[in-house]
């Protein structure tokens, strides 16, 4: 409150133009003073690999895990990282840790999932690995854990947070699913195929029985030209020669046999005898 006090009498004793080269000064000192960072944060960088076609010697189809951490332009200090699961079982057999440089002065000790580093100078980095076994094979995407980190920098205490997934879509479940719609697409083109055989089977033998049907047509109709023809020729010989006329008739006769439904009553083309009080008439005198 003093030093406000002060400032204020300062600037009612100070000239205008003096006053407001003061005041501009003093913004751009506080700027810069804002924008120098507190601390420099860690670079990390998270890499997962699902293992769909079994091409590791691990047992499954398990997701490895590698965690780079980098402390950046500054050393850190009582660095802790923790490793929380979420759609993966970790295996804690497998958890290893390589420190790059090889033989740099940085100490790494593990307690379940926690992990506690000394140390770590720029130019340093620690590289955690592990694998992980999926809860569920019928999500295509997994978030497989959680990696929190907390660490010294400047003086500050930072800390961050990695959230790790990875692309299950090659798992057995899914390769099941591809393989059973390809199969159902297949017996269906093969119903299809199978259909369009038949179709063309069934037109096929259509055509033929039409045809031959037509043929049978063509058949009856050029015998019965024949013979109506053969009928035209003989009407002009019925009034000379009774035998002619007699044989015609026969003929006739049978062949309205041949065509008569077989509901219908046969009915002869001589018709009933005359009584003999009336004359015979016939249709050729």
């Amino acid at each position: 409150m003093i030093a406000f006090n002060t400032f204020g009498l300062l600037l009612e004793h100070m000239e205008r133009p003096k006053k407001i080269s003061f005041i501009f000064g003093a913004l751009i000192l506080l700027s810069a003073v804002l924008a120098v960072p507190v601390a420099a944060k860690i670079v990390t960088s998270t890499e997962a690999i699902f293992d769909a076609d079994g091409t590791t010697g691990e047992f499954g189809e398990e997701i490895l895990v590698r965690i780079t951490i980098k402390p950046g332009d500054a050393e850190i200090r009582d660095l802790q990282i923790d490793v929380s699961e979420r759609d993966a079982l970790i295996d804690d057999a497998t958890f290893k840790h390589t420190i790059i440089p090889t033989g740099a002065p940085v100490n790494v000790e593990r307690n379940g999932h926690t992990f506690q580093c000394d140390r770590l100078a720029a130019g340093e980095s620690i590289v955690l690995s592990f694998n992980a076994y999926p809860k569920t094979l019928v999500q295509d995407k997994l978030t497989v854990t959680d990696v929190t980190y907390s660490y010294i920098q400047q003086g500050d205490t930072v800390s961050g947070k990695d959230t790790i997934s990875v692309d299950t879509s090659g798992s057995l479940w899914f390769q099941y699913l591809t393989a059973r719609e390809n199969a159902t697409v297949s017996w269906t083109l093969y119903a299809g195929i199978l259909l369009i055989i038949l179709a063309i089977a069934l037109f096929g033998y259509q055509l033929s029985r039409k045809k031959k049907l037509q043929s049978v047509a063509d058949s009856e109709r050029k015998k019965m030209y024949a013979l109506l023809e053969d009928v035209s020729q003989k009407f002009d010989q019925v009034h000379d020669n009774p035998s002619v006329r007699d044989d015609l008739k026969k003929r006739i006769d049978r062949e309205l046999r041949s065509q008569e439904p077989a509901e219908t009553p046969k009915i002869s083309i001589r018709g009933s005898k005359p009584d003999s009080g009336q004359k015979k008439k016939s249709r050729f005198n």
